[in-house]
Formats: C-alpha cells, structure tokens, sequence
C-alpha cells in the first residue's frame, strides 16, 4: 500500500477540486470510490473538505469562490508540488517565464501555498507543509496517483518546470510522444503534447486515480451524472478512461496492469 507520511521537496504531495457546488461533488466521489469527507475548520474561512479511504486523507474539496465562478472559471482538480522554500520558488517564477496567480498565503494550520501559471498558462499549486504534508495514502485502489500536463508547448513546458524545480525528462519508449517527468529518480508526472481531436483547450493539470474495475468505474461515473469524455483505452501500463464528474470537472481513472511504482 501507499502510504505516505511525507514527501521530497518538489514531489507532487495533493490535489484538490474546486467545486461548483460542495454538497454534489462531495456526494459524487464520495458514492464513485467509497471515500468519506470530513469537514475542516477553515476559521471562518471558505469550507473544505478532506476525502478519506480508511482514515487517511487522499484528496480535497473546496467551492470555488463566486468571483472566480462568475469569470466562467469551470470546476477542475488542482495539483500541488510540495515546496518547501516557497518564497524561493516564487522568486524564480517570472524569469523562467512563468507568472504567479495567487500570492502565498497561510491555510490556517496546515501550510502555505500558493498558485504559479507556467508559459502555457497551465496553473499548478505550490505547498509548503505545516500540519498538513499531503495525501497519506497513493497509488492504490481508489486513491490519487498521477499527475499530467497536457502542454501545447513540451518544449517550453519542460524549461519551465526544470529551471523552478530541476525536474528531468525522459520520453516513455512504449508511448509515442509521451514524457515521463523525474524529480531526482523519483518519477512524478507526465506530460502529453496537445493534439488536434483536444480542441481548443489550453494547456493544463490533471489528476489520475486508481480503481479496480475501469468498467463498473466508467458505469458509476454515469450514473452519478458525470460523463466519460474518451473511451476506455489500453495503454501499456493498464486502461485508462477520461471522465467527468456531475459538475464538469475532468479527471483520468486508471485500472493498472500491476502494483504502481511507489
């Protein structure tokens, strides 16, 4: 099993949804992998919730603010990289082309974090833990596992994400066109160069998660109101369907051929 009690500096470590609706994405996940939620004190901050397999945490869940809502911001999953010198990753963002879109802030007790846009405009979260370190359980049946960007630019995407995090890259010989991204030998990511049957999307994040059977996954998805955007693909690792939940917000669910790397 995967669990975790803490992670290397700029390995990813959690993800969150902003919801366009608390109670409905909550009640979604909550029926389509058998997570519970427990609601945070945010010090009458905006609620959140924390997904737990077991009584470990495995993702979060927060409403996107009204303001962001109104914009035509649609409901996505977040990614974050645990960074342990925020400030000094901040002051790095703007020369390696990138831009910072949300100031770091403090999460009461659980951490700093703050959200950079790369050159392409895809948005990653930072975190610096305090009493929060990430997901305590990965790479499992019914938890978070991958995280992937879908770059319009590889080549830029790459610069980017090497000159703040002296990330590596390496292409995955048994994908065409794919990237393995490396943070020291320690894999964390992908990327996918955008192709034309995408459309029109700009370059972003997605989160993976794991399950057991992808066709009764895909067949929940459904029937909870969401939407299986790509069918069920084989891919060398195991299949791999891209879904939505009842509120839009996209997602990968992976049924893998074996025990993922930990």
């Amino acid at each position: 099993m995967g669990r975790r009690e803490s992670y290397a500096p700029h390995q990813f470590c959690w993800v969150d949804l902003m919801s366009h609706g608390l109670m409905g994405a909550h009640d979604f996940y909550c029926e389509l992998f058998g997570w519970t939620a427990e609601e945070q004190d945010t010090h009458n901050g905006p609620p959140y919730y924390i997904f737990k397999k077991d009584g470990h945490a495995v993702a979060g869940l927060g409403e996107m603010p009204g303001k962001v809502r109104e914009s035509g911001a649609p409901p996505h999953w977040n990614s974050y990289v645990h960074t342990p010198d925020l400030e000094g990753v901040l002051a790095k963002v703007a020369d390696a082309g990138g831009t910072i879109t949300m100031p770091a802030m403090q999460v009461v007790h659980a951490g700093e974090m703050a959200v950079i846009a790369d050159p392409e405009g895809a948005m990653v979260a930072l975190w610096k833990p305090i009493d929060h370190p990430g997901a305590g359980w990965v790479n499992d049946a019914n938890t978070w596992g991958w995280n992937e960007l879908i770059s319009r630019d590889v080549e830029a995407s790459q610069a980017f994400y090497s000159k703040l995090f002296g990330w590596t890259f390496d292409e995955d010989e048994s994908m065409t066109d794919y990237v393995v991204i490396k943070n020291g030998e320690q894999l964390n990511g992908g990327i996918l160069p955008w192709r034309q049957e995408m459309g029109e999307i700009p370059s972003f994040w997605t989160a993976y998660f794991t399950v057991e059977d992808i066709e009764k996954a895909t067949s929940k998805v459904q029937e909870l109101g969401g939407q299986l955007i790509q069918p069920v693909m084989d891919l060398p690792v195991g299949k791999l369907g891209v879904v939505s939940d009842c509120q839009g917000a996209m997602f990968n669910i992976i049924q893998l051929n074996g025990p993922a790397d930990e």
